[in-house]
């Protein structure tokens, strides 16, 4: 056996131990450096993983190491038993220590002998531990080059540059960055999650279409990212983290070391990002946007969205400053708890100050720009459905349509480009086509005569980004002329781009205008004409509710048939439910409400009948069932009485509650249980107050709930020497009577009050002052009944 592979086989071996050691003193430090930022842990882990490969470096050496001392008891051995003694596991360096066992035969054993019997095993083994690994080894090098190469595949192929808006959003970042380098933002069909590639020339890329489906702020977000991890140089070190990785793939320490490392990665280049873009909620907000678009990438690609939804969890609280699960069994228990959390965070913090998100440098849009975006498209029944999409400094849209192949020039098979050219201009699809589907990019011109003939027909308010909506939906001269004829004389750009976007065509338009003729609707607008293409109401339908006995409804009213579904067979389901005749706003309310021939039915089984159109509405609003009806039928009340079944279910009035209020003791009819419901009379207050001495009827009760009169209040009055019954005590309150009213006649000689004397000092208004303005007037020495006769009689003439 070579020197060479017992040097590998043992550095493997010690590997285990040495790598787990080193791995237990990282997760120490690590828990003192919690709070630190994510930056310092991320050192901490990749310094670990850097010593786990010197250490084993340093191992092979010393085994690979030829030994020269010919004095040392190891020569005396065969040169096939060096390792045993240049090892750890060699006899001589360990001390013949003796455990004893807590066994009364005291049996011992030696450590030293057991760790000579280990080195033996091993030792014939040891080129078959190196094979094996060099084995796995080779398969993981084998997919770590496959990585790469595919990583580097996706900026060859199948990429094209995102949009001027885009670059000018991440040239801006990069500068805020300080980073002088090129840095290429480009939309690829290969990648279903942001990424950023390559160390030399970076690539950040957007799934094709996704860039446009987002706001400004979460792609500024996402930019932001990828952009932190090139500052950081986080994919070169990904690379080098990968080979340790490989060579250790069969080490759990490593693979915990290594998921660390790229977890505390993220959270430092979402740091980083966060401070680029300066809103944490709004750069959360996306993270959780593109996590639940994200297909995870190759490897090597640094995603956005991360590899794992663990990491994205813990990525989120940090993000938002919640605490940390201290525990590894805690993190699953709480993660979905946190996420919901997020979910109302994010909610709420939409419409909070902080919520818009900043200002970004926009660039200028020109009439000398071209309309262009992404194109992807599938063949369907021999058309070309396509879907476009574009985003521009006002406004983002897509569309789609299907184009029978004709509207286009020869379509390639593969790479290449293909045209449509009407009126309004050409539109040039550049990118990759087959038999089923195809994406590339689109570049639209205008045509200079479609442009000047809509100056001559003094069409207003067009801007550059509508011309495409006119070629894709054929928008042509005889096209405006035909509207202009149906009165519409002062279109304008947007009237043109609504018609053409919802392709309302010449005979839609002429059927439209007829309907409206014949309802007398004056003044129709371009949005009148929308409303009816958007919920397809043609001729037919119209003439359906006349036959159905809505003859003259208002355009509006049928509008709202066609949004709800009122048709025929529902107007003869409200015949069968015994509701002939009914007029159109309430059949409408009918239908709106879902009332139907089984709920109806149901009420009837349950003893109610008879309902009119507004009680059966009134009953269908507050969910009055059939289950309802049985349980009030339960509690023995009656349901003859349609209105009391109704204020019952207003105000929730369930046989738990009933029994709860009987259990007490008072007899409440059912008129009494709505008012005590109304008023929050629960059995806790009745029970308070008998335990305040307070054994009153059903109505004097109501009284005291409705007037705010608690066991606290009674008891102020006593302590100010009142004993009252139940109709002073309402009294008292009712008119503001309290403790301290009391004490400022007290201080003025009254020391015993009647209750009578009082409420009278209230009601007419005998105040401290006016008794002391009468004492100055020369009336001293009178009872307090001859005060309140004195303000009777002269009220506020005595004056000082």
């Amino acid at each position: 056996m070579g020197l060479l592979s017992k040097a590998l086989g043992w550095t493997i071996l010690h590997s285990l131990w040495q790598g787990m050691l080193i791995a237990i003193i990282t997760a120490i430090i690590l828990l003192f450096l919690r709070e630190k930022k994510a930056q310092v842990r991320y050192r901490t882990t990749g310094i670990s993983m850097l010593a786990m490969l010197l250490v084993a470096i340093g191992t092979f050496y010393w085994y690979a190491t030829p030994k020269t001392a010919p004095n040392d008891a190891i020569f005396n051995q065969n040169v096939d038993n060096q390792f045993i003694t240049t090892n750890s596991l060699e006899p001589s360096a360990v001390p013949n220590t003796t455990l004893t066992t807590p066994s009364s035969e005291g049996i011992a054993f030696s450590m030293g002998a057991w760790m000579q019997k280990m080195g033996q095993y091993f030792d014939p083994h040891l080129g078959f531990i190196a094979l094996i690994w060099c084995f796995g080894c080779m398969i993981y090098l084998l997919r770590l080059l496959s990585n790469i190469g595919q990583v580097y595949y996706l900026k060859k192929q199948r990429n094209f540059p995102a949009d001027e808006y885009w670059a000018e959003i991440k040239d801006e970042l990069l500068r805020k960055a300080g980073i002088a380098k090129a840095v290429e933002l480009v939309e690829s069909t290969l990648v279903r999650t942001p990424v950023v590639i390559g160390h030399i020339k970076p690539f950040i890329m957007f799934p094709i279409g996704l860039i446009n489906r987002l706001d400004p702020f979460e792609v500024e977000a996402i930019i932001a990212h990828e952009i932190a991890h090139i500052v950081r140089r986080d994919y070169l070190f990904n690379i080098l983290q990968s080979l340790v990785e490989t060579l250790f793939y069969f080490h759990p320490a490593v693979w915990w070391m290594s998921a660390t490392m790229r977890r505390e990665r993220e959270i430092a280049a979402d740091e980083m990002a966060i401070a680029l873009t300066g809103n944490a909620v709004n750069y959360a907000k996306a993270l959780v946007v593109v996590q639940e678009l994200a297909h995870f990438p190759m490897s090597m690609a640094l995603a956005f969205a991360g590899n794992k939804k663990s990491q994205f969890f813990t990525r989120i609280q940090y993000i938002l400053k919640t605490n940390h699960s201290k525990y590894f069994a805690m993190e699953k228990f709480i993660s979905a708890g946190v996420f919901l959390l997020l979910m109302v965070g994010l909610a709420l913090a939409q419409n909070g100050p902080n919520a818009s998100p900043k200002p970004m440098n926009k660039p200028q849009f020109t009439t000398a720009d071209s309309t262009k975006g992404i194109w992807v498209a599938e063949v369907v029944n021999g058309q070309l459905c396509l879907t476009i999409t574009r985003k521009s400094p006002r406004s983002f849209w897509t569309t789609d349509h299907c184009y029978d192949r004709s509207e286009f020039s020869a379509l390639p098979n593969g790479k290449g480009s293909f045209t449509m050219t009407r009126e309004a201009g050409t539109i040039t699809f550049d990118g990759e086509l087959n038999a089923k589907e195809g994406y590339g990019r689109f570049v639209f011109l205008p045509n200079p005569n479609f442009v000047q003939m809509l100056n001559t027909k003094n069409i207003q308010k067009v801007e550059e980004d509508m011309y495409i909506h006119f070629c894709l939906n054929n928008v042509t001269a005889g096209y405006i002329d035909f509207v202009k004829n149906k009165g519409f004389k002062n279109l304008d750009g947007e009237d043109l781009v609504g018609l053409a976007v919802h392709g309302l065509n010449t005979q839609e338009i002429d059927q439209y205008m007829r309907v409206f003729e014949e309802k007398g609707r004056k003044n129709v607008n371009i949005e009148d004409l929308m409303a009816f293409k958007i919920h397809d109401i043609t001729e037919g339908f119209i003439d359906s509710l006349s036959n159905i006995g809505f003859k003259n409804l208002s355009t509006e009213d049928i509008m709202s048939a066609k949004i709800h579904g009122m048709n025929a067979r529902f107007i003869q389901e409200c015949v069968q439910m015994g509701y002939p005749n009914l007029p159109f706003d309430q059949a409408l309310s009918f239908k709106i409400h879902g009332i139907s021939p089984a709920y109806v039915a149901n009420l009837k089984k349950s003893g109610i009948s008879n309902l009119s159109a507004d009680d059966l509405m009134s009953f269908k609003i507050h969910d009055v069932s059939a289950e309802y009806i049985a349980q009030l039928k339960n509690m023995g009340w009656n349901v003859n009485d349609h209105d009391a079944i109704l204020s019952h279910k207003i105000h929730n009035i369930t046989p738990e509650y009933a029994a709860s209020m009987k259990a007490t003791g008072i007899n409440l009819s059912q008129e009494d249980l709505v008012a005590y419901k109304i008023h929050d009379i629960t059995p806790e207050y009745i029970q308070s107050m008998k335990a305040a001495g307070f054994n009153m009827d059903a109505e004097t009760l109501l009284s005291f709930k409705i007037h705010h009169i608690t066991p606290a209040y009674a008891a102020e009055m006593k302590a100010a020497g009142f004993n009252l019954n139940d109709d002073d005590l309402l009294s008292f309150k009712i008119h503001d009577v309290t403790p301290d009213f009391i004490e400022t006649y007290k201080k003025i000689g009254f020391s015993n009050i009647k209750p009578d004397d009082a409420l009278s000092l209230k009601i007419h208004g005998v105040t401290p002052d006016f008794i002391e303005r009468a004492r100055q007037k020369g009336f001293k020495d009178m009872t307090i009944e001859e005060y309140i006769h004195l303000k009777i009689q002269f009220g506020d003439k005595i004056r000082q």
